[in-house]
């Protein structure tokens, strides 16, 4: 899987610690985030479905499509999270499609993992 690798030298991220909520599923959203480092865990209604490491991005698909968050993320680790506007994520699409390849290939992938469990 393609990693979001761009975002390694963020000057201003997000720190969370381990246990803390990064967004929770029905929440509105107005941004995504790429893990630095750090991990995350997908879940939802209270089922974990998937796990975020390094170049990970969460939290994109409810910027696409203006929907509700449809998951929970908790980091399971101290994490450093590249925090993504809507903004900045529709220039960086604009400017760099090979960033939007990337999203939609980590998409891709964990709709695979879920679907074929």
């Amino acid at each position: 899987m393609a990693k979001l690798e761009m975002f390694n030298s963020e000057m201003n991220p997000t720190e969370v610690r381990a246990g803390e909520v990064v967004f929770s599923e029905g929440d509105v959203a107005e941004e995504m985030f790429v893990v630095i480092d750090g991990a995350v865990e997908i879940s939802k209604e209270g089922v974990v479905i998937d796990t975020a490491s390094a170049g990970d991005a969460v939290g994109e698909m409810a910027l696409i499509d203006d929907h509700p968050r449809a998951a929970t993320v908790t980091a399971t680790a101290d994490s450093s999270l590249a925090m993504i506007s809507k903004a900045r994520f529709e220039r960086l699409v604009e400017m760099h499609p090979y960033f939007a390849l990337m999203v939609m290939e980590q998409m891709a992938e964990r709709l695979r993992r879920q679907t074929s469990a």
